[in-house]
């Protein structure tokens, strides 16, 4: 088999604002100046006391371990770090919310529980693989709830009527993307009130790979890996309760494609849960992630690196194809719980993923939805990688074998339609 070689998308440039800003900086002491973060100035900034946030000792461990590769790794810009200070606030804030609402306890089904009497489904997926467009299509079935970008960036709101002021201030931060790079308003159009991936609420754990997507921090990366996410997604089975206290609808449908590598945690905190993963070309999706991860990363560093991204890109899918191929073995994903279906599939139409889904689910789906999905097409921009592209780096021959072992341990898991 001839090397396959990704064609990678040329390198973006940050708007003229962004380079302003941090020329200001250079001149009152760069980003550290600018954006203080040490551990007590955080707690000060977010309003949240220590009591209130609640943090064992290895939970302190991982705040303290996450702020000094920030620090010493990220090579943050003065907006950069500006950032990175307001997503640690706001992880502070979200965690002090969540734990007021009390840890669920364990994973065991009780009469207390919210989720006890709903089916919570979870959308994975290699990243950029059509994850958010199905879960924007579902969300409009009867039946399903799925969180805003309010709900998982502001917890605190949850169930309470959000008004124009919210949203519109939500809205305006989550455009910051398009400002970035044009080509993400032909692939997400972001608004406060439409459905969102769930990853930003493992950031109130301090265990999330929202930060290793953000930021080149290795040590945390190692990190992550040693320590497991099994804390972070109480904290996200805390935010479930909370989405379910607040809705009527009988599926709750969560999305990220970052949860795929971290599938043995996640099972363990929602063991009657169920999974859909969508795959896609393991080049197309590396090549769709490695662009991602650069627009991301070129708005908090200066230091750009193109190969470690990519490389990044292919650890993601390389860990997700091994974690699910593995629990497919060993029969913790089977027929009952886990479906997986092709991107191609959902490119072509519609109407038979989502008769065989709602199936599977259990969801009617009223004669009007089924109507309107004939010959429908779920829109698919990240099919077209935007901008002038360039040769990039060879991809990793591992990857291509490993997605054979992925699709022999789940040939039978395949999404059956008619």
């Amino acid at each position: 088999m001839g090397e396959v070689v990704l064609c990678q998308a040329a390198e973006i440039r940050p708007p003229s604002w962004y380079e302003s800003l941090n020329e200001i900086g250079s001149f009152l002491g760069g980003a550290e100046a600018v954006a203080d973060l040490e551990l007590e100035s955080l707690i000060r900034g977010a309003g949240v006391t220590r009591e209130a946030l609640d943090m064992s000792d290895e939970v302190l461990a991982d705040f303290e371990q996450l702020i000094a590769a920030l620090r010493n790794e990220a090579r943050l810009s003065v907006v950069g770090a500006l950032l990175a200070r307001i997503e640690l606030l706001r992880a502070l804030r979200a965690r002090a919310v969540l734990m007021s609402n009390g840890m669920p306890g364990g994973v065991s089904r009780s009469e207390d529980d919210p989720l006890a009497d709903r089916t919570v489904v979870f959308i994975i997926g290699g990243p950029r693989s059509g994850t958010s467009g199905l879960q924007r299509w579902m969300a409009n079935w009867a039946d399903v709830h799925t969180p805003s970008t309010v709900d998982v960036l502001y917890p605190q709101f949850i169930g309470t009527a959000h008004g124009p002021e919210l949203l519109a201030s939500v809205t305006i931060q989550d455009r910051l993307w398009d400002a970035i790079d044009a080509g993400f308003i032909h692939q997400h159009l972001n608004r406060g009130d439409l459905p969102a991936e769930c990853l930003p609420v493992l950031c109130a754990g301090f265990i999330s790979h929202h930060w290793t997507g953000c930021y080149r921090l290795p040590t945390y990366e190692a990190h992550l890996r040693r320590r497991g996410s099994a804390h972070a997604l109480q904290l996200h089975r805390a935010f479930a309760g909370r989405i379910a206290s607040a809705s009527e609808e009988r599926v709750l449908l969560f999305k990220s494609p970052a949860h795929a590598p971290i599938m043995e945690d996640l099972l363990a905190a929602y063991p009657d849960a169920r999974f859909v993963y969508i795959d896609r070309e393991p080049s197309e999706v590396v090549l769709s992630h490695t662009r991602l991860l650069s627009t991301i990363r070129s708005m908090r560093s200066d230091h750009h690196d193109h190969e470690a991204d990519t490389r990044a890109a292919e650890q993601v899918v390389t860990r997700s194809y091994r974690t699910i191929g593995r629990l497919a073995d060993a029969g913790d994903l089977n027929e009952s719980n886990f479906r997986l279906i092709s991107y191609r599939d959902l490119l072509d139409g519609l109407g038979r993923v989502s008769k065989a889904l709602s199936s599977w689910l259990s969801i009617k789906l009223s004669d009007l939805a089924m109507a309107s999905l004939r010959d429908r097409q779920l829109e698919a921009p990240l099919s077209q990688a935007p901008g002038p592209m360039r040769q990039g780096t060879p991809i990793d021959p591992e990857l291509v074998v490993l997605r054979t072992e992925f699709m022999r341990s789940t040939k039978n898991l395949k999404l059956g339609l008619q």
